[in-house]
Parts: C-alpha cells; sequence; structure tokens
C-alpha cells in the first residue's frame, strides 16, 4: 500500500489545529478486544472508551478485530491506530482525534497473535458490533463468533478471569441471542467450556444508538484540509447524538461509564421497542420507499411531503400503538427528537445504506408489530405490508441500491410474498402464513405496477 501524500499518525497530528487526547498514550493498556470495528464502532463504543481514557481510567485501550478488509488493519498501523471523529450538528461540525484504538488486526492472517493478547489478564471487556446476519451458527474459521468461543476456550485453558461479552447490534435482546449461540457453537467444542460460559461470563443485553452514515467524498476532503494535507483513511462522521444503554452484569472490570451518560437498567425492553420497532423501523421504511421513488438520502426524502407523512403516521398511529411499557418515557418527545435527527442538515444518510441487508432486517424491525396487528386488529395492515411489497418492488426492478442472495432474484412477485411470508412464520409465527398479509402485500405490489408509488401511497395515507 503505497501513498503519495502523509497519513493521519502520531507524528502529524502535531501538525493540524485538530484538537487531540490529553492522556500519554503510551500508558494505555489495552482491556477491550472489539470484534469487527466498522465505522458504528469508531462512532459508538470507542467514543466512550475514550472518554474513559481521558478521565485517566487507562486500562481501555482497544485492540480491533476485522474480519472483511485486510487494507483496514494496514490503515490502522500507519496511523497508529489514530482516527478523526466528527460530531455533525445543525450548529456545525466538531472533530477530534481519538486514540483509543491501540491497534487494529486481520482475523485471518493474525488469528494467532490476536488470540495471544486476548489471553492476557488485562482484557477485561469484548465488544461486537458484526451486523444481523452475523448472528448464526458459524459455518467457518474465522467467522467471528466460533472466533469469539477460541477466545473463551483459551482463556478458560489458562485460568484466566472471564471476560464481559457486548454484543452492540440491532437485535432484540442481543445479549441472549448471542449466549445462545456461544452455547450452541462452544457444544461442538467441549461440554465443560459450555458449563465454564454458563458459570462465569457475563452478558449483558444492550441498546446502542447513533446515526453513522457511509462517508461522503466532500467529507473526506475536509478531513484532510483541517488535518493539515494528511490523510485518514479511518475517519468518521456521525451525529452529536448518542445512546448506550444496558444491564449492569459484568464477569469483571469495566469502566465508569456512567460519567459518559450510559443507563444501566434492568429492564431494557421500552429501549429495545423504542429502537428496533420504532427509530429503525422507520428509518428502514423511509430508505425503502425513497429509494422506490427516486430518492438518494435521508434528507430529500424527508423533503417528500407523502413519504414525511407516510412515517409519521407509520410511527405514531401504527407502531406506537403496539407497544407496552413505555411509562418511564415521553413518547412526544421522543418522536419530535428521532425526527429532528433524521432532518439534521449537516449530515448525509444513504438510504441505500440504511437498505442493505433489508431482508433480515424487515424481520427484526416490523415482524413484532405486524404480528400485533394480525393477532388484535386494531389497525389497518396496509401501511405495514406496503413495507413489504416496497422491498419486493424494488427486487423485481433489480434496483442497483439495493443486494439480495440468491434464489430470490429468480422469484416472481408471488413466490417472493410467500418467501418472505414464510420466512416471517418461521421467525416470529405461524400466523404470517394468514392470506390476509400475502393478499394485501399482492394488491400494493399491483398498484405499484398499475399506478405508481405516488398514487399507492396517497391511497394509504
Amino acid at each position: 500500500m503505497k501513498h503519495n501524500t502523509s497519513m493521519l499518525n502520531t507524528k502529524t497530528l502535531l501538525h493540524s489545529n485538530v484538537p487531540y487526547f490529553k492522556y500519554n498514550r503510551k500508558s494505555v493498556k489495552v482491556g477491550v478486544i472489539h470484534l469487527g470495528p466498522g465505522r458504528f464502532h469508531r462512532a459508538h463504543q470507542a467514543s466512550y472508551f475514550e472518554d474513559a481514557l481521558e478521565r485517566g481510567e487507562i486500562n481501555w485501550g482497544i485492540l480491533g478485530v476485522n474480519f472483511q478488509d485486510p487494507q483496514k488493519a494496514q490503515y490502522a498501523r500507519k496511523q497508529n491506530g489514530l482516527y478523526t471523529l466528527t460530531e455533525c450538528s445543525p450548529n456545525g461540525k466538531h472533530t477530534r482525534i481519538i486514540g483509543a484504538l491501540k491497534m487494529l488486526l486481520f482475523a485471518q492472517t493474525q488469528y494467532h497473535k490476536i488470540l495471544q493478547y486476548s489471553a492476557h489478564s488485562a482484557i477485561h471487556i469484548i465488544t461486537l458490533t458484526i451486523t444481523e446476519k452475523a448472528y448464526t451458527i458459524p459455518t467457518n474459521t474465522f467467522h467471528p463468533l466460533r472466533f469469539l468461543v477460541d477466545i473463551l476456550a483459551l482463556r478458560k485453558k489458562k485460568n484466566q478471569h472471564p471476560p464481559t461479552i457486548i454484543s452492540c447490534d440491532n437485535i432484540p435482546q442481543n445479549g441472549n441471542t448471542l449466549r445462545s449461540l456461544i452455547l450452541e457453537t462452544a457444544e461442538e467444542k467441549d461440554i465443560g467450556l459450555v458449563h465454564w460460559i454458563e458459570r462465569n461470563v457475563a452478558i449483558p443485553n444492550t441498546v446502542v444508538d447513533r446515526i453513522v452514515p457511509q462517508q461522503q467524498k466532500t467529507e473526506t476532503e475536509y478531513i484532510t484540509s483541517i488535518l493539515a494535507g494528511a490523510h485518514d483513511f479511518l475517519s468518521v462522521f456521525t451525529e452529536s447524538h448518542r445512546t448506550w444503554i444496558m444491564e449492569d452484569t459484568f464477569s469483571s472490570l469495566r469502566p465508569n461509564f456512567e460519567e459518559s451518560g450510559v443507563l444501566f437498567t434492568s429492564n431494557l425492553m421500552p429501549y429495545y421497542a423504542l429502537k428496533l420497532r420504532v427509530f429503525n423501523a422507520i428509518h428502514l421504511a423511509l430508505a425503502l420507499s425513497g429509494l422506490l421513488y427516486g430518492h438518494t438520502d435521508v434528507k430529500e426524502a424527508l423533503q417528500n411531503v407523502l413519504l414525511n407523512r407516510f412515517v409519521h403516521i407509520l410511527a405514531k398511529k401504527l407502531i406506537l400503538p403496539t407497544l407496552n411499557d413505555l411509562s418511564l418515557i415521553n413518547v412526544d418527545t421522543y418522536l419530535h427528537e428521532l425526527f429532528a435527527r433524521l432532518h439534521n442538515p449537516a449530515l448525509s444518510h444513504a438510504l441505500s445504506t440504511i437498505a442493505k441487508d433489508a431482508e433480515i432486517k424487515i424481520s427484526i424491525r416490523f415482524g413484532a408489530t405486524l404480528l400485533h396487528v394480525l393477532q388484535n386488529n386494531i389497525a389497518s395492515l396496509t401501511p405495514l405490508a406496503f413495507i413489504l411489497a416496497t422491498w419486493i418492488q424494488l427486487i423485481q426492478e433489480k434496483s442497483k441500491y439495493i443486494s439480495y442472495e440468491y434464489p430470490i432474484a429468480q422469484y416472481n412477485k408471488k413466490e417472493l410474498v410467500h418467501y418472505f411470508c414464510t420466512r416471517l412464520a418461521q421467525q416470529h409465527s405461524p400466523q404470517f402464513l394468514h392470506a390476509s398479509l400475502q393478499k394485501e402485500t399482492m394488491n400494493l405490489l399491483t398498484l405499484l405496477n398499475t399506478q405508481g408509488i405516488e398514487y399507492t401511497l396517497q391511497s394509504i395515507i
């Protein structure tokens, strides 16, 4: 990897005017291993560990383990793990240099080196952002969950204290889901390891929230300009808002997260509901319908009066009435803040990024709401079926903005409707095979084909 220009590192940061850490980075010890250190991790969890380091808690440096992009590990090595984090709000941009990422290694080529680090007594926490689709039983050696089980097996063998494992992915009860998959994977290896994990390893449920779009060319150029010409190949742009809510169950030591605003609670269900079934659901609905309309980013889609009205109705009249236990939350304030965040003029968020893996996300973000409506007949099924119809229509149109796996592309519309309803039935309830959902989705697909999205949307709202 050759570059004709300088890169951000411990030398070049001194020549820029960008604020950076005040702690002595050489004294920082690695206490966290993170699996999947993509944009979201660097904008979210790493910023909390950075806060801890700034408070003088020097034991919370991060070792990142990358599973997909070996070039990122090369960038991190050349940049000494440094990167810029830019928080964007209507009041402007604030950029700082983050030093918490001590090193980033590539799993496929540095497997044994990572295992060696993971066995060290200084490691107390393992965090993950591996995306929803990775929460399956591993089928290859370098799957993040198999890798995680290998780490736990080595720590047991070395008689090290068990680490706390924290999933930071947007799936319901992510800690419980992760625990089940870890135990099932460990059972293939050693039943003694299963018992050790069951007795000793804390895997708390968590809710995470921060909008972290794919970076735009103009943003990359902005970073180079403020770094006095140095390039940052790990830079991240995000919003000023961030949330981390979790159960306070840890196997070992942890930072004083409370000082950074982390909320600890024994009841995460209302927060899961708001994050997955409201915020993430609205985001996905806007992405799918917006792409079908021909829009490319969130701000543009929200300027469409019909789409704006549709997602407001979807949130307030269809999704929120299906939620329970929201007594501790001011729903009106939450919705106001939600749409203010989506309207953020300083941040550009591509709809295609949000729509990625929609086949999996639809079930997670709309499954419970759809089931509630089917079971209780409390509202029209049509707006919810419209989400499914937009996804199928995008597949049929072979939209360049979405991706999907074979054999989906080979199915006709009727087969696609049956395929998705069958998946929903397997994951939630046989009631998804009820003719009403399939019939409503087919009717909407006919309207989309004959009358177009504007007419179809007008007929719904």
